[in-house]
């Protein structure tokens, strides 16, 4: 047993070692390929799209889906059938559940107190972007927008100008972009039998730039809420510290 564990911590160095150079070794070719296509956008987005591609999972194709009594494989109607089943599993649940009454206004209410003042929200700063940005875990899922976190971290001091001048105009404006709104939405298999749809979960992949107009609205409502103790004591839920 002993030469076993002296074995395995042997491989655990020499893997360690290996993955080491491989990520400096990807480093240097990636530095080297942004130095020889500067100035050439079109160029240095290819080499960011290969970049940030890697061996992303989420694309894998499901063969064949049964669909009521038929199998089907075309990969256009299988993305339809699951569209349609995760379009319509909410309001059929909610069929199925059991009528619940109202609570009483009052009820609604305990704990809540009126607020006269209203939300001020307060311009972004390029530095705030950046934070943002850095604060964001970094994946190489990417929505319908192809841009993934770990590209927009690599580009944030050069976007974090531009990202603060459209959040500031989405907050004087009180709108905010639709193509932002739109996600990819992805069959997740859960357990049991692949080729049944009650067996997959949806997520939803939305641009990655708009977890940056989330967190940045995000922060200025709770700081509202905090300052002017709009929330009820009794609420822990999706609360900081509770």
């Amino acid at each position: 047993h002993g030469r076993d564990s002296r074995q395995h911590a042997e491989y655990i160095r020499y893997r360690n070692a290996y993955n080491s150079l491989k990520r400096a070794a990807k480093k240097r070719h990636y530095d080297e390929l942004f130095d020889e296509h500067r100035g050439d956008s079109k160029a240095t987005w290819k080499v960011l799209k290969n970049l940030v591609k890697g061996n992303d999972k989420s694309d894998r194709c499901i063969d064949k889906l049964k669909v009521g009594d038929e199998f089907i494989t075309e990969q256009q109607r299988i993305a339809d059938s699951f569209a349609d089943f995760f379009a319509n599993i909410g309001p059929e649940q909610a069929r199925n559940l059991a009528s619940v009454p109202n609570p009483s206004p009052s009820a609604r209410r305990i704990g809540a107190r009126d607020v006269v003042d209203s939300v001020f929200l307060h311009p972004v700063t390029e530095d705030e972007i950046v934070r943002i940005i850095g604060s964001l875990k970094s994946k190489k899922s990417v929505g319908l927008d192809g841009i993934s976190t770990r590209l927009i971290k690599i580009l944030k001091p050069a976007i974090a100008a531009p990202l603060s001048l459209l959040v500031n105009r989405s907050f004087r404006e009180g709108s905010f972009p639709n193509a932002l709104k739109r996600s990819k939405t992805l069959p997740i298999f859960k357990k049991k039998e692949k080729y049944l749809m009650e067996n997959y979960r949806p997520i939803s992949l939305l641009p990655v730039i708009s977890k940056v107009f989330e967190k940045a609205f995000c922060s200025r409502i709770v700081s509202f809420l905090t300052d002017f103790d709009v929330l009820c004591e009794s609420q822990y839920g999706f609360r900081r510290k509770r």
